[in-house]
């Protein structure tokens, strides 16, 4: 594309060198034609001495006629023919090439201002996200220290409403879950499936099912690298809340609790903040099996969470045994 611009521009500049000789020797033409006329008028004068008057003003007439000659001369150089003349799209072609050239000759020093003015309002745009988010993490965390170890009352549980469409989502997992609850007959067969999808349920960082042995008493699981917890009915959140047969129990801090004691922690090398432990019973209130929620990814368990929690474990207690 650039050598055939060249190759417009150095035609149009030929063009234009044969243009401006044209008119010089058409300018000269014109000045030798005037040149001899004058002569022959002055001549003409000298040999009719009576009628000086009127060569006079035969002098006179062909100077205006040289003068004529030089301006015809001059209308023939301007109306030089077609094929002489340069081409006003190819004159517009050669010009813009040349602006063009000029644009990137002179625009670097401005297209690398322009950069380094977007790559600052987009630097200048991700601190103030990140600001409102760390002001957002700095309101949770005083939330959750000032309800350390506090059971979470209803009215207050509910931290933030979930967008209908986040709901529809929540639903559709549910139903999901339930499908495969009915397909199951035994909570060991079960704990696997929770501890993949529950957290994408609740929105937390684990799920855990543990399953009531009247014969041990106590609420066994098991963990993720293939061994069995046992937790004794009476210690730990999870006994407490199976041998209580109790409502939900919703923390924003577990471990401010008096009856916390971190086994599950410690088989796992876990560490728990937010807890909600939910006993699934049958028909006659007697306790099957235990359903607990860790670590909410933003900030606490809320009221939906139990709810979510109570649903499911009335069709756990349904199918499962």
């Amino acid at each position: 594309m650039s050598a055939k611009i060249r190759r417009t521009a150095a035609a149009a500049k030929q063009r234009e060198i044969a243009k401006r000789e044209a008119r010089q020797e058409m300018e000269k033409k014109g000045a030798a034609t005037a040149e001899k006329q004058g002569r022959r008028g002055a001549g003409g004068a000298g040999g009719a001495g009576g009628a000086g008057g009127a060569g006079g003003a035969g002098g006179a007439a062909s100077v205006s006629a040289a003068s004529g000659h030089v301006a015809e001369a001059r209308a023939a150089v301007a109306g030089v023919p077609s094929w002489f003349q340069t081409s006003p799209a190819l004159d517009r072609h050669a010009n813009d090439a040349s602006k063009k050239g000029q644009l990137t000759n002179s625009g670097v020093a401005e297209l690398e201002a322009l950069k380094k003015r977007a790559m600052e309002s987009q630097l200048d745009t991700l601190k103030t996200q990140s600001f409102r988010l760390n002001c957002s993490l700095r309101a949770q965390l005083s939330e959750v220290k000032r309800l350390s170890g506090k059971h979470v009352s209803e009215r207050s549980a509910i931290v933030r409403r979930l967008s209908p469409e986040q709901l529809a989502h929540r639903k559709r997992r549910v139903r999901g879950l339930m499908c495969i609850i009915k397909k199951k007959n035994f909570f060991t067969e079960l704990m696997p499936i929770l501890r993949e999808k529950g957290p994408k349920i609740w929105a937390c960082d684990r799920v855990n099912l543990y399953q009531i042995n009247p014969d041990t008493a106590t609420a066994d699981t098991h963990l993720a690298n293939g061994n069995v917890l046992q937790i004794p009915l009476g210690k730990d959140l999870v006994g407490v809340a199976a041998d209580a047969r109790g409502p939900v129990v919703n923390l924003a801090s577990a471990p401010g609790d008096s009856n916390y004691l971190g086994l599950f922690d410690e088989a796992s090398n876990y560490l728990s903040a937010s807890i909600v432990v939910c006993v699934v019973a049958n028909n006659f209130g007697e306790p099957l099996g235990v359903l607990e929620l860790l670590n909410k990814k933003l900030g606490r368990f809320d009221v939906s969470d139990e709810h979510t929690c109570r649903k499911i474990g009335k069709s756990m207690a349904m199918y499962l045994k």
